[in-house]
C-alpha cells in the first residue's frame, strides 16, 4: 500500500468502528509488526502463502466471535440494555424508563444500524393510540429519553427519522 501501512490502515478504520474485526494477510513477520498489529486489536494475522485450509478456519473463528449471541448490549457512556429483562442500567444501577421511553429505546436497539423512521416510531410507540402520536409528543418523548441517556447520541436525520448511535 503506497500511502500507509497495515498498522495506520487498520487504527484509521478502528477509528471509523472500534467493533470492526480487522484480519491482516502479510508476507512481513517482524514481530515488532505482529506485536503492533495486536496492541492495536487486530482480531488474526495470516502469513503469505497461505492454505485454503489456513484462511477458512481463520474465518470461520471470526464468524463464530462475531456472532456470538449476547443478551447484553453496550449503548455507550457506560449504558447497558439487558435484552432478556428489558431493563437499562448504567453503573450497575437501573435507570427507570417510562412505557413510551423503553419501547423508543428498544426500536432504536432493534434497529440500530439503520435509522428508525418517523412513521416507524409512531407505529411502534403508540401503536395503542395513534391520535397521540405527534410530533410533539414524539419530540418532548426524545428530550426525556435523551436527558436519562446522558451523553449517549440520538441523532437526529432531518424528514426521515432518529438514530442512536452506539
Amino acid at each position: 500500500m503506497p500511502k500507509m501501512d497495515g498498522i495506520e490502515l487498520s487504527k484509521e478504520i478502528f477509528k471509523i468502528n472500534p467493533d470492526q474485526i480487522i484480519i491482516v494477510i502479510s508476507a512481513y513477520s517482524e514481530s515488532q509488526y505482529l506485536m503492533d498489529l495486536i496492541n492495536i486489536g487486530v482480531e488474526k494475522f495470516l502469513l503469505k502463502p497461505f492454505s485454503y485450509k489456513e484462511i477458512i478456519s481463520i474465518l470461520y473463528d471470526v464468524i463464530v466471535k462475531k456472532t456470538q449471541v449476547t443478551n447484553q448490549v453496550d449503548i455507550g457512556n457506560g449504558f447497558i440494555w439487558d435484552k432478556d429483562n428489558e431493563t437499562l442500567t448504567k453503573d450497575s444501577s437501573n435507570i427507570k424508563l417510562t412505557i413510551k421511553e423503553l419501547e423508543l429505546l428498544k426500536l432504536f436497539i432493534k434497529n440500530h444500524s439503520r435509522v428508525s423512521l418517523t412513521q416507524e416510531i409512531f407505529n411502534h410507540v403508540w401503536s395503542d393510540d395513534s391520535s397521540v402520536a405527534t410530533q410533539d409528543a414524539l419530540k418532548a418523548l426524545l428530550s426525556r429519553l435523551r436527558k436519562k441517556l446522558d451523553g449517549v447520541k440520538i441523532e437526529s436525520i432531518y424528514n426521515l427519522g432518529y438514530k442512536l448511535i452506539f
